[in-house]
């Protein structure tokens, strides 16, 4: 767990003194990646499983649903056959764009990163590495989105949807240009109706819209949240923490940036969080959405924003200890880490 702690800390003290500095920012990477790519078994509760789905394809079956995913696995097994160059180049693959989407996009690169670790987005790749795969490749279709190049937006959401089929869920995002936000009193009736719908919403009324991973609701220990009444007040209390934070975010920011792309998308991830924070697969869900927040946040971290920051600060910290927290000292968690390359278990 002190791992996972001392990188948040250097990863923020960091985008304090360094907006884009080349060498820092890609040595902070190739360890995000070195460290994913060079996981032991034991390290993310997926892991052996990939390595099964694996051994099925050296077989001559295909496991997954996702073409993309079967032909990566197949690409490894006919260039050696080791599960550790799959963890490696999926890592690779995973948090590549990203970076390049944050220098690319992104006011302070650096921070970004620090915001992508601390939304708890790199940890959870080592449990669903065909998931935020599809993530990454949906970040970069955000990007030329902003950027109106919306054929190469379509092309890589479409790539995406080839590692997991849940990456359709964005095309939604076409919609947001005809959205304006005008009156005040609507963005506070769409929060405060979204998320009573999300209370009494539950998997049995979203089952047809899941098509082939309803499965994943007939057992909550296949799906990332639990269907517990503390779960439940976990997840509703975290919801609230988004909704406030949102509000506040949205009350600082001036008429012409609410209405901009990101902002919308920011906008829209509040929206899917709170219809479907009860949900088995909710988390799966808004993380497509809510990795927006790591273009976003780090606008507001200038001398314009003081309190802002703080505020924003003060949530992500809370939000990847509470998570951390959950997420480790058993078999399976993300820590404590052991490394394939190295004896030495990081507690």
């Amino acid at each position: 767990m002190w791992l996972w702690i001392i990188i948040f800390v250097v990863l923020f003290t960091l985008s304090q003194f360094y907006k884009y500095n080349p060498w820092i920012f890609w040595s902070c990477v190739i360890v995000l990646i070195v460290l994913s790519g060079f996981r032991d078994l034991c390290v993310g509760i997926d892991t052996p499983n990939y390595k099964q789905g694996m051994t099925y394809v050296a077989m001559g079956i295909s496991p997954y649903q996702e073409p993309g995913w079967n032909h990566l696995n197949q690409f490894i097994v006919n260039h050696g056959n080791d599960f550790n160059m799959l963890k490696l180049l999926v890592a690779t693959l995973t948090i590549i764009p990203v970076a390049i989407v944050f220098i690319r996009i992104s006011p302070n690169p650096q921070l970004s990163l620090f915001f992508y670790y601390g939304m708890f987005a790199y940890l959870n790749s080592f449990n669903g590495m065909r998931q935020f795969l599809a993530i990454s490749f949906v970040l970069v279709a955000y990007m030329f989105f902003i950027e109106r190049k919306y054929i190469f937006s379509l092309i890589f959401i479409l790539i995406a949807y080839q590692f997991h089929h849940s990456a359709w869920y964005t095309l939604i995002v076409f919609a947001l240009p005809f959205y304006k936000f005008s009156k005040d009193i609507w963005t506070y009736v769409i929060l405060i109706a979204t998320l009573v719908i999300g209370i009494v919403m539950n998997d049995s009324m979203v089952r047809s819209l899941t098509s082939s991973y309803s499965s994943y609701l007939d057992s909550s220990s296949l799906g990332y949240r639990g269907t517990s009444s503390i779960w439940f007040v976990w997840s509703l209390i975290l919801s609230i923490l988004l909704d406030a934070l949102f509000v506040f975010v949205y009350l600082k920011t001036d008429y012409i940036k609410r209405n901009s792309i990101i902002f919308k998308i920011f906008f829209l991830s509040i929206i899917v969080n709170n219809l479907t924070f009860k949900l088995v697969l909710g988390a799966r869900l808004i993380l497509y959405f809510t990795i927006i927040q790591t273009i976003l946040y780090p606008i507001y971290f200038n001398k314009r924003y003081q309190y802002t920051k703080w505020v924003i600060l003060a949530y992500i910290t809370v939000l990847f200890i509470k998570i951390l927290l959950g997420s480790g000292g058993f078999y399976g968690g993300v820590y404590p880490y052991k490394s394939v390359i190295s004896q030495y278990i990081y507690y």
